[in-house]
């Protein structure tokens, strides 16, 4: 018996064991199952139970020394530098192990060393439980706690937690956009939509995965540029996607695919790195919406609850006392039920007997401040009555999401209406319209240049646009500069080439760049074409094509025109030569302008008699034509007929024929 399976059958013959009761057994079967279960509970007793690991909502990094043997390591950030440090696991078992993922069920994380399935507990110490199909760096566990899912090159694989024989399933990927493959340094499910995410190094873009079905959405997220990928991913409990590159943990936005918080870690890996998250159990969080406000304006306190207890949480309350000078205008959202004690109208907010369901949601209360001095202000909510496990009842400050800092309180910064209207730079492209979005919290009137008097207005053309913005105690102008970005690009005129010609495209263009290109054939294959995404390329087509060409800008606007190539098939022959003439008159030989395969050529006395015969031979080529003579015996002069059949680069052949007069 292995810790974590039975991995061997049972020694003990059933004639030897002794039925203490009234226990009445009908079948060998019955008999099994009883002795499974006996020898499960004593290898349970012999492996002892995992040290639970209390992390604190820390995120974990595993990585090799110099020696390839890892070490698990809190990951703590320090407000104050706004760096991270780790701090490691006392112990270490001399393996390396990747694909790691926290397990909140039995609060123990999982991972790969090799094909061996491996579990480390609070105390650092590995466990090897099981063997799995095949290695792999990318892995997490799913946010049931069901399985350790780990992403190979061609599928999802899938070893169950929760049977104890961690049995193996896998889903074989598809994708958005069609791919052989596909590889990922690390993969993290979003604890709280059970997303899959990952990051191609290849393409440099973040990719959804669908545990269900395999399906790879590797087409939504654009290119960034995160040269090493991400080789350690983790989410918080609120959703936000973080990774480790290039010396620094990023925030990502699961939205945009861009970067948008950066801080620096140091640590020596000498090999493999992997990271996970401990997201907690439950979390509380307070954000103002939007964090700069001007005086009488007016924002939102965001109060983010996530409930991973695995309970509802009853007779919860939630208290907040607001800055002097701020005041409730009025609930704009409860989920969670109760009584609002105290309110709109007021400077305290206090909510009771809220119920909090697994899951994260969001109570929202919009304040105004009411003619408050420019300055940051800050304060802090507080949670009761949650309760964490059975022997354990908690009260939770509130945390400031938008800094590294542990249970901070949350700011917004009061500044005068001029400060927060900064002027906007928008641009437009041809035969489209932009809004122009004037609206601040608080505004009262809104007057334009244009003479509309809406927060917002839709505009069409370039052009300077301005907008008196009035609230309860301030007045100031907000400009928005529009500039034309439209795009526009021609081809030239329709062309007639040769076969076998190639043909230089470098189109003018007129508008803002810089410009992704993109060429295509309409007919035709794209492999006649240098290069698809350059401005100025080649094209060598080998029948009538058409090319198109589509030009876009940083700013949406796009341009396009096509070109068709009319591919002629010019051969030619001469009607007459002289053996006495200098070359090349003094051969019979099959032209064109560019070198085209000849399957074979028959040339014919008037009396139907084969005077000349060569096969496999190619246009323009003298030393392949007929010089008159046959057996090196020169004919009288006369007129012969010739048969040919050429095949052109596009595997289309031709069966040509004529007469030509040899002369002296």
């Amino acid at each position: 018996i292995g810790c974590g399976r039975l991995r061997h059958k049972l020694p003990i013959p059933l004639s030897n064991l002794t039925i203490k009761g009234n226990v009445i057994l009908q079948t060998q079967t019955t008999m099994r199952s009883i002795l499974s279960c006996l020898f499960m509970a004593v290898a349970a007793q012999l492996c002892g139970q995992a040290v639970p690991i209390h992390c604190d909502n820390k995120p974990f990094l595993i990585y090799d020394d110099s020696n390839r043997i890892s070490r698990l390591h809190y990951i703590e950030v320090d407000p104050v530098t706004n760096t991270a440090t780790l701090i490691p696991f006392p112990n270490t078992s001399g393996l390396s192990v990747n694909a790691i993922g926290f397990r909140l069920q039995d609060k123990t994380v999982y991972g790969l060393q090799s094909n061996r399935l491996i579990r480390m507990d609070g105390t650092g110490a590995m466990e090897v439980l099981s063997t799995v199909s095949e290695h792999s760096i990318a892995g997490d566990v799913s946010p049931d706690g069901k399985y350790l899912v780990f992403a190979t090159l061609t599928d999802l694989k899938f070893v169950n937690l929760e049977s104890g024989f961690f049995e193996e399933t896998k889903i074989p990927f598809t994708f958005v956009n069609p791919a052989p493959n596909i590889i990922l340094l690390d993969i993290a499910f979003n604890p709280t939509t059970g997303i899959l995410y990952g990051f191609e190094p290849g393409r440099k873009r973040l990719v959804t995965i669908d545990p269900h079905t395999g399906l790879v959405d590797n087409a939504r997220y654009p290119v960034v540029d995160i040269s090493t990928g991400l080789p350690a991913m983790f989410f918080d409990a609120y959703g936000n996607l973080w990774g480790l590159s290039n010396g620094m943990v990023s925030q990502v936005s699961t939205i945009t695919g861009q970067i948008m918080a950066q801080f620096p870690i140091t640590f020596n890996s000498a090999g493999r790195v992997d990271g996970c998250s401990c997201p907690g159990t439950f979390n509380f969080q307070k954000s103002a919406w939007p964090n700069t406000v001007s005086h009488c304006g007016v924002f939102d306190f965001i109060f983010s609850l996530s409930n991973r207890t695995g309970q509802t949480q009853q007779n919860v309350a939630l208290e907040d006392w607001m800055p002097e000078g701020i005041s409730i205008e009025k609930i704009v959202k409860n989920p969670f039920g109760g009584q609002i004690s105290s309110g709109p109208g007021s400077d305290h907010l206090l909510a009771t007997n809220l119920s909090i369901p697994e899951g994260v949601d969001s109570l929202i209360i919009r304040v105004r401040c009411n003619s408050l001095p420019s300055g940051i202000y800050k304060n802090q909510a507080l949670l009761k009555n949650i309760i964490i496990n059975a022997a354990q009842t908690s009260d939770l400050l509130s945390d400031n999401p938008a800094t590294h800092a542990i249970l901070d309180s949350t700011a917004f910064v009061v500044r005068d209406l001029a400060e927060t209207l900064p002027s906007v730079d928008l641009f437009l492209c041809y035969g489209s319209e932009i809004k122009l979005d004037a609206a601040v919290p608080g505004g009262m009137l809104y007057t334009w240049n244009s003479g509309q008097t809406t927060p917002n207005i839709q505009v069409s053309t370039a052009g300077d646009y301005e907008v008196i913005i009035e609230t309860k105690c301030e007045e100031a102008l907000q400009s928005f500069h529009v500039l034309d970005a439209s795009l526009s690009l021609d081809l030239g005129e329709d062309i007639r080439i040769q076969s076998g010609d190639t043909l230089n495209i470098n189109p003018e263009w007129k508008g803002i760049g810089p410009l992704s290109i993109n060429i295509w054939a309409t007919n035709g294959p794209t492999t006649s074409i240098s290069c698809t995404n350059c401005l100025s390329t080649n094209v060598f087509p080998v029948d009538n094509s058409v090319y198109s060409l589509q030009i876009s800008n940083e700013h949406g606007c796009t341009a396009s025109d096509e070109i068709a190539l009319e591919v002629e098939r010019s051969i030619y022959a001469p009607n007459v030569f002289s053996p006495s003439k200098p070359a090349p008159n003094n051969v019979f030989f099959i032209q064109s302008k560019n070198p085209v395969n000849i399957l074979y050529l028959m040339i014919f006395s008037r009396w139907g008699e084969l005077v000349f015969e060569k096969s496999d031979i190619f246009t323009n080529d003298l030393e392949a034509g007929w010089n008159g003579t046959v057996n090196q015996q020169r004919l009288s002069p006369g007129v012969f007929v010739w048969m040919a059949e050429v095949a052109h680069a596009n595997g289309f052949t031709e069966k040509l024929s004529g007469d030509v007069t040899l002369i002296d």
